[in-house]
């Protein structure tokens, strides 16, 4: 990893930890069996990209900006099971490894939580397919 890339990641630590300080009371849940829970690093977005095997680790100048919320979704609470981006009210993916798709219960569960996070702290919100 390069000067820059090391400076960018402590800035976007920063920016990460602070969103989760001012929100992880509303934003994380337990809901239908599953841990909704909101990055407090940087280096929790690589951990649950390298479990996981997808690309959520790129997002996090977009979630240390404030453009766009990544949820992990979780059976064990210490163990990465499947990542949702929520972007403008809407779940915009919903991953699990290698890309694989939900099945109706955590699809289910996730429009739950985005149901209730949108009651407190999201304007408008859609329904994942």
């Amino acid at each position: 990893m390069d000067l820059v890339s090391i400076f960018d990641n402590q800035v976007y630590d920063k920016a990460i930890l602070k969103q989760y300080q001012e929100k992880a009371a509303v934003m994380c849940r337990y809901i239908d069996g599953y841990h909704f829970l909101i990055p407090k690093s940087v280096a929790e977005l690589f951990r649950e990209s390298r479990v996981l095997k997808h690309c959520v680790k790129r997002y996090a100048e977009d979630v240390a900006n404030g453009d766009t919320l990544i949820v992990f979704a979780r059976e064990n609470i210490d163990e990465p099971f499947f990542t949702m981006e929520i972007h403008n009210g809407t779940i915009v993916q919903l991953y699990g490894l290698k890309h694989s798709k939900p099945n109706e219960s955590i699809k289910e569960a996730a429009n739950k939580y985005l149901n209730e996070i949108s009651k407190n702290c999201l304007q408008g919100r859609r329904k994942v397919g």
